[in-house]
């Protein structure tokens, strides 16, 4: 057993997103072996990402399936800071080559427990690639967030259908009204808070989707009182918390960004606590989801290496984001205005800088989500436009169109390209990429633009037809999310 041959298996492990190897991407810290023990020290680009747990343990699988390995261990590298200059230069070609073919194993994100299945599911074409290593137990402590999260978005979408105009029988009218706070802090907020938990790898993380859940479950049997408010104010005050610590570990941008994002959850958390209004406060909703994705990939904009002073287009472009939201609790009409003057800043700055313009030509997972995330942008694009141009309407076509531009056509296009990795990282479970993906992709576009038009012209039953496409793209995600996640170990 040489240095070579546990790099070449380490080699087998991919980088979800990206399709490269955790080798090539400069993620090995450290490896060293006795005659029959090997010990790993693997590092990830980010402190808290949810990937890290369930990458180490494909790690430790890969290594074992060498002749002779008896005794793995893959720990967390301490005090490991990624950089571009860790990467090997065959993983540079590969980014800055859009055009190239993959690499090998680059169609699978996460090696097999077998690998002769393994490299089966390499074979150019195959239409299904496993997305995260077979051998593993199901976390099952985590499915009641997950159901939690996953009921708050059915919950959401059934009362804003009845809300749109469909004459529809409801399990409970308080869904309609709280249409907004169950998308947002129901399902949004929950899942990432139970992503960030996973990734920062500490119990008292989990206490944040735990009481958002409470929250959620509150909001769908229409407790009454303030008390799901302040169930999401707790548990956003959790996620504030995590992102504090992690930035005890590291500082930089992106996870300074994504801890402010946070913050402005909490704003408006406590804000709707206090009694303002949901179209008061939802630029701060707004800006937490916003700033949380802008963050994440501000973090994978760092493989193409950005320069230095597109760093300041990103600040003075968040920063407008911000200032929109504290203006519009004092002049709404130029808040918003502001806002989507920020929301088109950051929109120009991610589309020229993020890696999914190089992830586009691969195959695969990796080109499913660069579409997801790339088609994200247009309609944060089209948000940020329309705040500019309508202000603050606060009820109506125009604000309909403002908010589900961001709320549906951004935020739910992030969710689906990033499902195939977070769920199989959350559950700790396989999950089967297919091309059916995209269907769910156009569905949502589809009802959104149907959607769009039917609010700018005045048209509702195209509006009442975009909401039902819009619910069916849900649906089909659900269905295909279910249907690939793979319950039962591999023999």
């Amino acid at each position: 057993m040489t240095a070579d041959e546990l790099l070449d298996a380490l080699r087998e492990v991919i980088d979800p997103e990206l399709g490269i190897n955790i080798v090539d991407l400069g993620l090995v810290d450290e490896v060293t072996h006795t005659e029959r023990r090997v010990r790993v020290r693997l590092g990830m680009t980010s402190p808290a990402c949810p990937v890290g747990p369930l990458m180490r343990r494909s790690a430790r699988d890969a290594l074992l399936r060498l002749p002779g390995v008896e005794e793995v261990e893959v720990l967390p590298a301490s005090d490991f800071r990624w950089s571009p200059e860790r990467m090997s230069s065959a993983a540079r070609e590969q980014l800055a080559n859009r055009g190239a073919a993959p690499a090998r194993g680059d169609l699978v994100q996460f090696p097999s427990t077998s690998r002769d299945s393994g490299e089966a599911e390499t074979a150019r074409g195959s239409e299904e690639q496993t997305a995260q290593p077979s051998r593993s137990t199901l976390a099952w402590q985590r499915l009641p967030l997950l159901a939690a999260g996953l009921l708050s978005l059915v919950a959401a979408s059934w009362g804003g259908l009845v809300r749109l105009g469909w004459p529809w029988p409801i399990p409970e009218p308080a869904w309609v009204s709280a249409h907004g706070p169950l998308m947002v802090c129901g399902f949004l907020g929950t899942l990432i808070g139970v992503e960030r938990a996973v990734g920062i790898e500490r119990r008292w993380a989990f206490a944040g989707p735990i009481i958002t859940g409470l929250g959620a479950l509150s909001l769908l049997t229409a407790f009454p009182g303030r008390v799901p408010a302040s169930l999401m104010s707790v548990g956003s005050l959790v996620l504030v918390a995590v992102f504090s610590s992690l930035l005890k570990r590291q500082r930089d941008l992106a996870t300074v960004t994504m801890g402010v994002g946070a913050l402005c959850w909490l704003v408006g958390n406590l804000l709707w606590l206090s009694g303002f209004s949901v179209p008061q406060l939802v630029p701060w909703w707004m800006a937490f989801l916003v700033l949380t994705i802008a963050g994440e990939r501000l973090e994978l904009s760092r493989f193409l290496t950005p320069p230095a002073g597109a760093m300041l287009g990103f600040g003075a472009s968040t920063s407008t984001v911000l200032a929109g939201c504290s203006l519009s609790l004092m002049q709404p009409d130029w808040g918003v205005r502001v806002f989507g003057l920020g929301l088109l800043g950051l929109t120009a700055w991610l589309a020229r800088h993020d890696v999914a313009r190089a992830t586009l030509s691969r195959s695969g997972l990796p080109r499913f989500v660069a579409v997801c995330v790339l088609s994200g942008y247009c309609w944060l694009a089209v948000s940020g436009a329309l705040g500019i141009g309508l202000g603050s309407a606060g009820a109506g076509p125009n604000y309909d169109a403002f908010l589900h531009t961001l709320f549906v056509g951004f935020s739910l296009s992030m969710v689906f390209g990033h499902a195939p990795i977070i769920f199989p990282s959350v559950l700790n479970r396989p999950l089967v990429f297919r091309r059916a993906f995209y269907f769910q992709l156009i569905v949502l576009h589809t009802g959104l633009v149907m959607r769009l038009a039917g609010d700018m012209a005045g048209v509702s039953e195209l509006r009442l037809c975009g909401g039902l496409f819009n619910a069916a793209a849900i649906g089909i995600f659900l269905i295909n999310t279910i249907r690939s996640i793979q319950i039962r170990n591999s023999p």
